[in-house]
């Protein structure tokens, strides 16, 4: 998936993920985050959680979003602490 904006997926997300491609600062949210790269602006990371037979399955929502120089992954809270920090 490649978008200039924010990436929000109702499901499962795999694979690879560029949000922000318009170089602002943009997330990527989702219901069951497993993507294998994710690229957010010009910050690109790859997930570091693996499980035993591969990559970890995530079942809870998360979120993604650029802090700096690398790329955050927290539990999907849509707190008033968070929305301030991607705006």
């Amino acid at each position: 998936v490649i978008s200039k904006k924010d990436v929000i997926v109702l499901g499962n997300l795999e694979g690879s993920v560029y949000a922000g491609a318009d170089g602002g600062a943009h997330f990527v949210a989702a219901l069951g985050m497993n993507p294998e790269t994710v690229r957010i602006g010009d910050v690109k990371g790859k997930t570091k959680e693996k499980g035993f037979w591969g990559r970890k399955k995530q079942t809870a929502p998360r979120i993604a979003y650029k802090k700096g120089e690398e790329i955050v992954f927290e539990d999907l809270n849509f707190t008033e602490e968070l929305l301030q920090t991607l705006s």
